[in-house]
């Protein structure tokens, strides 16, 4: 399934919906309605519509928490283990053995696959009491909803742990991110230095080390339903997908960075301008004996890190050197595939070193995309002040609620207000149900000002 499919296949679903954008005189009452729909607290309403809740939240208790993952059994056709690299099968049984030995490391089962395969999120971290972690969730919620008052926190500057967001193989046929990420796991679980101990005081590392794990037994790019994942993040019509969006708005990273394949050389790509940490792992990889280079900031659609970015966080690529190439000898195949995972190893290893050594700028950039939302900021043509929906259209208000948009419910509309903390993602979304006539999920739009 490609992206016009499945635009096609939400529009359809949506297409009665009538979206409207607010002109102040054309909609009674419009005017006070949007006046009254951010209090002074800035704490949107949330609204309970069937079909927008989230499969995975954060949930409550302290860390660690250890879940004994079902273990699968071997597949022989997984092409990952065919290069001399972990099958998907194996993941569960690492992970387990990982909890037993370490209170650092937590794994959960956030989705399940298209042909039912669990999809893991791995928490790495010092250990919390359930109060701890409680507190944390307030300062993340704090830094989305208040974040003037999120500023003001000394205490939230201190202690608030930053959540960095490491994804791995949502291209089942770029395998080596997942095993590059089972060796951070693996020495972060046991490591008795002072660094790593004062690092996991400082942050949560939050690992999907698979996103695509039918892929990976198949060793196809997309899923079991022929869908590239990576262009799925706005229409969220595959499970793997609504996962990963579930997991990035429960832990609200300030950073992330998404391993991928493969160019020849490595090369990292920012989705904004390049930063420290994309010259970190530059460095990381040359350490080891290979090319790299920093590309200009990627703009092919709303990718991962894209809408890693559109939920408030810095987004970042790894693409791995090596292809692999069937026609080579296995050994070959292999060595290949082992320089990837050190490469994938290296840089998630330099990425979280940079995040923690500058764990205080990027929670303060976060709070300050949060607070330009807030204010309506960056401006940006075409854009109006609200959109009203009519409250029969629960399909597209469970789509935008699922994606952590904001509305209020103003007598029989929902009043989208695009002054909040996401509102680049809320134009995105909307945006993608465009038609190229300028209507909205196949209905009219009354344009206004901002």
């Amino acid at each position: 399934m490609d992206l016009s499919r499945a635009l096609a296949g939400i529009g359809a679903a949506l297409i009665a919906c009538a979206l409207l954008a607010v002109p102040a005189g054309l909609v009674p009452g419009a005017t006070s309605a949007l006046r009254e729909s951010i209090p002074p607290t800035r704490a949107a309403a949330e609204l309970p519509v069937d079909g927008a809740d989230r499969s995975w939240t954060p949930g409550d208790g302290g860390y660690p928490r250890h879940v004994t993952l079902h273990v699968y059994p071997d597949d022989p056709r997984d092409s990952a283990a065919q290069i001399g690299l972990v099958s998907y099968a194996k993941i569960a049984s690492r992970l387990n053995a990982l909890q037993a030995v370490s209170d650092r490391v937590s794994a959960e089962v956030v989705g399940r696959s298209v042909q039912g395969r669990d999809l893991y999120l791995v928490t790495v971290t010092a250990p919390e009491t359930a109060a701890e972690t409680a507190r944390q969730g307030r300062w993340r919620t704090q830094i989305e909803d208040d974040p003037d008052a999120a500023e003001r926190d000394t205490a939230l500057t201190r202690g608030y742990k930053a959540p960095i967001w490491i994804n791995a193989n949502i291209h089942g046929d770029e395998p080596e991110g997942t095993d590059g990420a089972l060796r951070v796991i693996e020495r972060l679980a046991t490591a008795a230095d002072k660094t790593t101990a004062a690092l996991l005081r400082r942050t949560r590392l939050y690992l999907t080390v698979t996103g695509n794990p039918d892929g990976r037994v198949a060793g196809t790019r997309e899923n079991a339903d022929g869908t590239d994942l990576n262009r799925d993040h706005v229409t969220d019509t595959e499970p793997e997908t609504r996962a990963v969006r579930d997991v990035v708005i429960g832990t609200q990273p300030v950073t992330m960075l998404d391993e991928h394949g493969y160019l020849g050389e490595t090369m990292v790509e920012p989705v904004r301008a390049p930063d420290g940490s994309d010259h970190a792992m530059l460095a990381a990889v040359e350490k080891l004996g290979l090319a790299a280079r920093i590309d200009e900031p990627v703009r092919d659609g709303i990718l991962a890190p894209m809408y890693a970015d559109l939920q408030g966080s810095s987004g970042h690529i790894v693409n791995l050197p090596n292809p692999d190439d069937p026609d080579l000898p296995a050994a070959e195949r292999c060595s290949r595939a082992q320089v990837n995972v050190d490469v994938a190893a290296a840089t998630i290893e330099a990425f979280i070193g940079y995040a923690d050594r500058h764990r205080t700028a990027l929670i303060e950039a976060q709070i300050a995309r949060f607070r330009e939302g807030w204010a309506g900021l960056p401006a940006m043509d075409g854009i109006p002040r609200a959109y009203l929906i009519p409250a029969q259209e629960t399909r597209l208000v469970a789509h935008l609620i699922a994606h952590d948009i904001r509305m209020t419910r103003e007598g029989g509309h929902f009043l989208l207000d695009m002054h909040q903390p996401k509102r680049g993602l809320a134009s995105a979304l909307i945006e993608t149900g465009r038609t190229p006539d300028g209507r909205v999920w196949g209905a009219e739009v009354i344009s206004s000002d901002p």
